[in-house]
C-alpha cells in the first residue's frame, strides 16, 4: 500500500543535491585557485582535490542521488529517494566515487581513475595522519591530471571550465592543451626510438630485412591471449594490433564505455539478443621493440586511440522468479 500522502513533496537533502554539490565544488575550486595565486601549493592541492571529489558526486547525483550514498545504509537510501528519516546522510568515499565515474563519464578510463585515486589517497594521508603527504610533490605531478579529470566530468554535464571557475578557465585549458601536446610529441619520439632499436642488433649493427621480416612473421602467430599480461593494467577487452614502430603484432587494452541493444533484433536467434559494445583504448605495448604507449594522447599520436565497437549475440538473461506462485 502506498503510504505517501497524496500531493506530498519529496525533498532531496542538500548533501545529495546535484546543484548543492556543484556549487560547493565550484567554491572549493575557487579557494584552490586563490591558494595557487599566493604560492600555497599544499592548500592548492588540498582544495582542488576536495573540489574534484564533490564534482564527481555531482556527476553521480545528476543520474540519481542514490549513486552518492552508502548502499549499506538503508536510511541514506531512503533519503536519496526523497523520504525523510531524520538521520544524517552517509555518502560514499572518494575511491568509490571515482570507480562509479568510469560508468557515468565518457572518457573517464582507468588512467583517469588511477590519477584521481592517487590524489584522494594523498589528501587522506595529509588530513588523517602525521605524514606530510604534500611535501615535495610538484605541480607537474598532479595539476594537469586533476584538471583533465575535472574537464571530463564537466563535459559529461554539458558544462565547461568557464562555467566552473570563470576567468581562470583559459589558463587551465592552456595547461591541459600544453600537456596533451607534450604527450603527443613524446609518443612520436618513443615510436622513432623503438623503430631505430628494432632495426639494430645488440651490437648496434643494422639487421637484415629478412631477419626483421622473420621476426614480424613469428610475432603474428600470437593472439591477444599470449600478450595481455604485458600491460600494466587489467582491461575489459584486448586486441592485437600492428605496432606503428616495428610492424610486429602487439597488444592493445581498453575499457568498456557502454553497451546497448542494436536497432534490428529481427534476425537474431530466439532467446538471444544482439548487443553493440563500445570500448576506449587505454594502453598499447609491443614486446618486440619495447614500445609502450599509455593514454589517449600517446595512442592518438600512433593512430590507436579511436573507439572500438563490437557487435555480439548473447543469450537473454531473465530475472529469476520470486517463488511466490
Amino acid at each position: 500500500m502506498n503510504t505517501t500522502r497524496r500531493g506530498a513533496t519529496r525533498t532531496i537533502p542538500p548533501a545529495l543535491s546535484d546543484d548543492a554539490l556543484y556549487g560547493k565544488a565550484a567554491l572549493y575550486a575557487r579557494r584552490a585557485l586563490e591558494a595557487k595565486e599566493v604560492d600555497a601549493e599544499d592548500a592548492y592541492q588540498l582544495w582542488a582535490t576536495l573540489a574534484l571529489e564533490l564534482l564527481g558526486k555531482f556527476a553521480l547525483a545528476r543520474v540519481h542521488p542514490s549513486l552518492v550514498v552508502d548502499p549499506k545504509n538503508s536510511n541514506s537510501m531512503l533519503e536519496a529517494c526523497g523520504i525523510s528519516t531524520a538521520t544524517a546522510v552517509r555518502t560514499i568515499d572518494a575511491n568509490e566515487v571515482f570507480l562509479r565515474l568510469k560508468h557515468v563519464v565518457p572518457g573517464f578510463n582507468s588512467l583517469a581513475y588511477n590519477s584521481c585515486k592517487d590524489l584522494a589517497d594523498r589528501r587522506n594521508a595529509e588530513l588523517h595522519s602525521g605524514h606530510a603527504a604534500y611535501i615535495g610533490i610538484s605541480l607537474e605531478v598532479w595539476e594537469g591530471k586533476l584538471w583533465h579529470a575535472v574537464r571530463l566530468i564537466l563535459q559529461a554535464a554539458n558544462k565547461d571550465l568557464e562555467d566552473f571557475i570563470g576567468g581562470a578557465a583559459a589558463e587551465k585549458e592552456e595547461l591541459i592543451n600544453h600537456l596533451s601536446h607534450l604527450k603527443c610529441q613524446s609518443a612520436l619520439q618513443k615510436i622513432e626510438h623503438a623503430r631505430d632499436n628494432f632495426s639494430k642488433d645488440a651490437d648496434g649493427k643494422k639487421r637484415t630485412p629478412k631477419t626483421l621480416e622473420d621476426q614480424r612473421s613469428q610475432s603474428g602467430e600470437r593472439s591477444w591471449w599470449h600478450l595481455y599480461r604485458l600491460t600494466s593494467g587489467r582491461y575489459a577487452r584486448y586486441w592485437t594490433r600492428q605496432c606503428p614502430a616495428c610492424q610486429c603484432t602487439a597488444v592493445l587494452g581498453g575499457d568498456k564505455d557502454y553497451e546497448e541493444l542494436t536497432d534490428d533484433q529481427e534476425e537474431v536467434s530466439p532467446g538471444y539478443e544482439e548487443v553493440e559494445t563500445t570500448y576506449s583504448p587505454v594502453e598499447f605495448i609491443c614486446d618486440q621493440c619495447n614500445l609502450h604507449l599509455v593514454g589517449t594522447d600517446e595512442l592518438s599520436a600512433a593512430g590507436l586511440s579511436e573507439e572500438i565497437v563490437e557487435v555480439d549475440e548473447r543469450e537473454i538473461s531473465y530475472e529469476p522468479d520470486y517463488g511466490n506462485d
